[in-house]
């Protein structure tokens, strides 16, 4: 039995000892144990600046300055002349990603913001898929792909549904949709969602798969559930990206299926700068190659790879940071012509785009995504 933190711990880059409450509030150990997040309470004396968040038993420090309660959140990481003020739900994976929520002590309707690899990426009042943010966060979940889910608030009118499932930005569920109740994989519309329910109760698996909680109305009565959101995500991420200009890595992730009898594959790449050009790269055989031709990120690829830059396929990230791709698998580019995939082949995927490093143009790539098509 070992002790991770510990009332009277100093740790590094805090001002002051861990109080008797030592971990405060949401606590989480990524898949292998490899790194943790946690909200600690410091003995500072004051409940107004005791909270600060901390990974690997290391006071978490952002744009220069501690995530603490009281202390200015820097423009460079997403302040607006707000402070920190408490911290709530929070994960992280093998890798390092991780996500945490909170408020800010700034305007309410601007107070709720997820934090994403030091920065905040998204805030009360932003709108994501088309829906204006607003109340609270209800929870969040990071996997080990380092993608999210978490329930929030959406401000659609008085006395409609108000808040909705999210996987990364877009809405897959809303309050008031339709569910399959008898698990006959046939949505049942006298079902509906009447709430989310339970504090943090959003699980997002590794194949995007979504477990979540929720009061359902069925004929007017309204019952409880524990319901999974089938994944939208087909086959497995590798190859570590470098952070790009966000101060964060950008991901490349597929949807769809990996029949390839269907010809069903969009690819998306997400956590990219605004408004970068980017196109996908593929390839049978995997690779780590740093720095390419002088650019910032990871070549994962190697071997015969083909790029996608017909027309439509080279595209701008927009204000976003994302770019997707529908793919025909029956015409898979490659430096001799595009050819067909088969059963039973491996193809890897991933996105090179246009990037600035201290103001100089440069690139980067995202992680690299593989799909074993059957």
């Amino acid at each position: 039995l070992t002790a991770v933190y510990l009332t009277g711990d100093m740790l590094p880059n805090t001002p002051f000892a861990l109080s008797d409450q030592a971990v405060d509030g949401d606590f989480r150990f990524s898949a292998d144990g490899g790194h943790n997040i946690t909200p600690v309470d410091l003995e500072s004396g004051s409940s107004a600046d005791d909270g600060a968040m901390a990974i690997d038993q290391i006071g978490l420090v952002l744009g220069g300055t501690l995530v603490r309660e009281g202390e200015l959140i820097p423009t460079s990481v997403g302040g607006t002349g707000d402070l920190w003020d408490n911290f709530d739900f929070c994960g992280i994976t093998e890798a390092g990603d991780y996500v945490f929520t909170g408020d800010s002590a700034g305007g309410s309707t601007t107070d709720e913001f997820i934090v994403r690899n030091g920065s905040i990426w998204a805030r009360e009042s932003d709108i994501l898929d088309g829906e204006l943010l607003s109340g609270s966060l209800e929870g969040i979940s990071i996997n080990e792909n380092g993608n999210i889910a978490f329930i929030w608030g959406i401000d659609v009118g008085p006395g409609a549904p108000d808040e909705a499932l999210f996987f990364e930005d877009r809405v897959v569920l809303r309050e008031g949709d339709a569910v399959d109740w008898d698990g006959d994989g046939v949505i049942d519309p006298a079902v509906t969602i009447r709430s989310f329910t339970g504090t943090n109760t959003v699980k997002l698996a590794v194949d995007g798969s979504i477990y979540f909680t929720a009061d359902v109305d069925v004929n007017g009565v309204t019952l409880e559930g524990f319901f999974v959101l089938e994944g939208p995500i087909i086959g497995t991420s590798y190859c570590m990206a470098n952070a790009n200009s966000t101060g964060q890595s950008a991901t490349t992730i597929a949807s769809g299926s990996a029949t390839l009898a269907e010809n069903d594959v969009t690819l998306v790449a997400e956590g990219l700068p605004a408004f970068a050009f980017g196109f996908f790269l593929t390839s049978q055989t995997q690779a780590f190659i740093t720095n390419p031709g002088g650019s910032e990120g990871n070549l994962c690829l190697s071997g015969s790879f083909g790029r996608y830059v017909g027309p439509g396929e080279i595209q701008s990230s927009g204000a976003s940071g994302s770019i997707t791709l529908a793919i025909d698998l029956t015409a898979m580019p490659q430096a001799t012509g595009p050819i067909a995939a088969q059963v039973g082949e491996t193809w890897n995927f991933q996105l090179w785009h246009r990037d600035q490093n201290m103001g100089v143009s440069t690139s980067n790539f995202t992680d690299g995504h593989s799909i074993l098509f059957n």
